[in-house]
């Protein structure tokens, strides 16, 4: 009898705990343009400083998710997450850290935040390593085509402080697929990389987020919000700001695809809350409400 009400209310405190713990971003980090390196490489120096900054080692890490599209030799299998995953374990295998990964067209980070967050909540995880970034393919042609190198890593940590991601919202609006497609064709010149781009894409894109934050139900705060936009297009963050209104601080780094959403962070970071928001193809647009600590 007192066994089993010991059970049901150690359950209920059990479940209570979970409820109120939050996700806080605990650290990150960015690596830009280095040329000779592999992918692999510049996501593991990215993880490496940033398990450096939150003084978490790679034993304390539950989850890995990797982010990134582009790689020097179009890397599908096995999963990038687990070559960054073995390196960052030196090849050993005593600790076997959920990995896998996430791209979804460039906006993969954002969906990478909201999976974290979800299994830190519901008890699943304490620590997440998210990983992004790209290299400019060496194989084919990939004519105007252009990828700066570079890489990203977050840690998010389980965390009963008052702060952590509020909430996320994504759209897709598959009408518009054809705005931004990019596909690769094998021709007797090898593998050619194509790229067709509408001059209408980058405003569709503003008037997208627009409409995505409102559906969302987030306030925008001008005052006390930082604002983190994707990198590409190159010029979304000016034409949206604009159209809500809002100061948008840039970096002097050469815009990154994958990893641009962390790199924006930087410039970013320092306001009570920030409102991550994602444009990629699809078109497929990303936001996510974070609190910072008070």
């Amino acid at each position: 009898m007192l066994q089993g009400w010991l059970s049901e209310h150690l359950f209920s405190l059990l479940t209570t705990l979970i409820k109120d713990m939050n996700s806080k971003i605990e650290a990150y980090s960015i690596v830009n343009g280095e040329v000779n390196s592999t992918l692999i490489d510049l996501l593991a120096k990215a993880a490496k400083q940033c398990l450096i900054k939150s003084g978490i080692t790679i034993n304390d890490v539950d989850l890995i998710i990797n982010s990134s599209i582009y790689s020097e030799d179009y890397i599908s299998e096995p999963a990038v997450a687990s070559l960054v995953q073995n390196r960052l374990n030196n090849g050993t295998a005593a600790n076997k850290q959920f990995s896998f990964d996430l791209q979804s067209g460039g906006g993969g980070v954002i969906q990478a935040m909201q999976i974290a967050d979800t299994m830190i909540k519901n008890g699943n995880i304490a620590t997440a390593l998210l990983v992004a970034g790209d290299v400019q393919p060496k194989k084919g042609d990939t004519g105007e085509f252009k990828v700066n190198n570079g890489a990203g890593a977050i840690i998010i940590t389980a965390t009963e402080e008052d702060c952590g991601f509020i909430k996320f919202h994504f759209e897709t609006y598959e009408e518009f697929l054809e705005m931004d497609n990019r596909f690769l064709s094998w021709e007797k010149s090898g593998v050619v990389f194509n790229h067709q781009k509408s001059e209408e894409y980058s405003p569709l894109c503003s008037d997208l987020i627009i409409q995505s934050i409102a559906k969302s139900g987030i306030e925008i705060k001008a005052d006390s919000m930082g604002f983190v936009f994707s990198q590409f297009p190159e010029d979304i963050s000016i034409i949206a700001s604009n159209q809500l209104n809002i100061k948008v601080n840039t970096i002097n780094h050469a815009p990154l695809y994958s990893a641009g959403i962390i790199q924006s962070l930087l410039a970013n970071d320092n306001k009570k809350e920030i409102l991550f928001v994602n444009a990629g193809p699809g078109i497929s647009i990303s936001v996510a409400h974070y609190k910072n600590i008070s």
